[in-house]
């Protein structure tokens, strides 16, 4: 139990404007992973995050919304909180390693409530008063891409998961977070480590974010409409 709160507090702090109360735990009584049997289809997918020991989430949404609940394939609050265009709001989600490898969700479980219903306390499902007005479970492991995995062992990047919440579903995106001119230890005058800028690889997945410098959209953004297939532009 004292390794499934460690793991809870670096998983599921998430940071930011949103008011997001992360992975909080959902009395789950059930066998961890490391306990059970994995079927051959479930160690094919973790195999494929070996060398990978650590990233970040970012969690969006095209519409304000709240009384949300995401929930990993074994009933754990993934993400639980307030919602909107330009929030990304951020967690490092890096402390769940099973020997050489990051675990990462097989699925999420997007669970939404009315606008206004109350968290009635529960960590399990459900955990807002009311009937859910959208409950579905989408694939995130196996739709990483192998070029993001490889490129994050190449660089020993983070691994971004980047999940935008949509009226009737959630896009699943991803990308490589590489700092070029990281050098370990160096430190600025203030005592702060010096990373220099971002660079991003290995983009892909339902949708990207727009690039936005000083408060203005260099670049725009787009999701792929999951029932037309249509490519919308978006300003965040």
């Amino acid at each position: 139990m004292q390794d499934r709160r460690a793991w809870c507090k670096r998983m599921g702090l998430l940071l930011g404007t949103a008011g997001i109360a992360g992975c909080s735990g959902n009395g789950h009584t059930g066998p961890t992973p490391s306990e059970r049997t994995y079927t051959d289809q479930e160690r094919a997918e973790q195999h494929r995050f070996r060398g990978i020991r650590g990233g970040s989430l970012i969690v969006d949404a095209l519409f304000r919304v709240s009384a949300v609940d995401l929930y990993t394939e074994k009933g754990y609050v993934f993400a639980r909180g307030v919602f909107g265009p330009k929030n990304g709001s951020h967690s490092s989600y890096g402390g769940r390693v099973e020997g050489d490898r990051l675990v990462m969700p097989r699925t999420l479980r997007y669970v939404r409530f009315p606008e206004g219903s109350k968290y009635n306390g529960q960590r399990s499902f459900p955990a807002f008063d009311g009937a859910p007005i959208v409950d579905v479970t989408v694939p995130v492991a196996s739709r990483i891409s192998d070029e993001a995995l490889d490129t994050a062992r190449r660089l020993r990047g983070n691994l971004r998961l980047k999940l935008r919440l949509h009226p009737e579903t959630v896009l699943v995106g991803w990308d490589v977070e590489h700092f070029p001119d990281f050098q370990p230890g160096k430190r600025n005058q203030f005592g702060v480590l010096i990373t220099g800028a971002p660079v991003y690889h290995a983009v892909g997945g339902d949708f990207q974010r727009a690039e936005i410098i000083e408060g203005v959209v260099v670049r725009k953004g787009w999701y792929i409409d999951p029932k037309t297939g249509q490519k919308i532009e978006t300003d965040f």
